[in-house]
């Protein structure tokens, strides 16, 4: 028998769990994160009773969840579903899709008035089951994500800085704010309207470390910046690169590459046996070539889906 209600943060450790067991079915690795399942739960303005769902099977394990949320300007809600491998075809991803796409036709009232505003969903690549829900309940495939990796079997070469360009590790008193404004500014063309505030920005470093976030600057102020994490959560032993981004007018010099093996030397001497980072396969800075020229392989990891739920007026 299994029973629906609203997720609370006493779910934490069962729900990485739960994850743990998705994740090692359909990417063969198990992603079991306590802070990163407490992250999720915690978002900017989410109100767990509304946004959340959690179908329980018996009194102990965590059958399936679901969780919509939206960023500025709201033009995007977000309905994030996942079902355990073995309570597949129970009907329990359709019923959490529909409790989201309900939900987000109310938060799709956050945005401006007269904006289309689309419902977005995530599978993994070789999840045919979701691909075949998702195709019924009127999404289609629009953006595919790559995981891109490299071993760290050798010492990385060091990086060759551009002449005018001096990096340095973050100063959590002055940069935190000039590091996002650059991010914004730098991203704002990248594929998708959501940018999140300030607040939701760094909501997803909760407890980061800022010795792993990187800031290029020349005569003009930052010049590019590279936001990273000890660890990445289906793998302990790889540090991630959660963010890299250079100055449009700096592209093409060289200051990308020398802020990821920046990167690749700063975990290589903390231990760590890889570094990864996730792109955008149809990115069109050249973020893909970049990280190809450094070394890194690619695997497909993230597909999204779209659904219109307003038109434009």
């Amino acid at each position: 028998m299994h029973q629906l209600r609203a997720a609370t943060l006493a779910d934490v450790e069962r729900l990485a769990a739960f994850m743990g067991r998705c994740t090692l079915a359909h990417q063969g690795v198990r992603r079991e994160s306590v802070d990163e399942t407490r992250q999720r739960l915690t978002k900017p303005r989410t109100d767990l009773g509304l946004d959340t769902w959690v179908v329980e099977r018996g009194e102990a394990e965590i059958a399936g969840f679901g969780q919509v949320w939206s960023e500025h300007p709201h033009t995007e809600v977000v309905c994030y579903v996942r079902v355990d491998p073995e309570c597949t075809g129970q009907g329990i991803a359709t019923a959490l899709l529909e409790c989201g796409a309900r939900r987000a036709e109310q938060l799709a009232a956050r945005a401006e008035a007269g904006r289309r505003v689309a419902l977005h969903a995530t599978s993994w690549p070789n999840d045919e089951e979701a691909t075949r829900l998702l195709e019924a309940a009127g999404f289609d495939p629009i953006r595919y994500f790559l995981l891109m990796t490299i071993d760290l079997d050798e010492p990385p070469e060091p990086p060759s800085w551009p002449a005018d360009v001096q990096v340095r590790a973050l100063d959590e008193g002055i940069d935190l704010r000039p590091v996002y404004e650059t991010q914004t500014a730098i991203f704002r063309d990248h594929w998708g309207e959501a940018q999140p505030d300030f607040e939701d920005w760094l909501h997803e470093y909760t407890g980061f470390d800022p010795t792993l976030w990187f800031v290029a600057e020349d005569a003009a102020g930052i010049a590019g910046f590279a936001v990273c994490l000890p660890e990445f959560a289906e793998d302990n032993e790889a540090g991630y690169v959660g963010e890299l981004g250079v100055r449009p007018d700096r592209r093409g010099a060289g200051l990308g590459l020398a802020l990821l093996m920046h990167t690749f030397s700063a975990f290589a001497a903390r231990g760590k046996q890889r570094v990864s980072l996730h792109v955008d396969a149809e990115n069109l800075t050249g973020a893909l070539r970049l990280y190809t020229r450094a070394g890194m392989r690619a695997e497909p990891r993230i597909v999204v889906w779209e659904r219109e739920l307003t038109s434009a007026a």
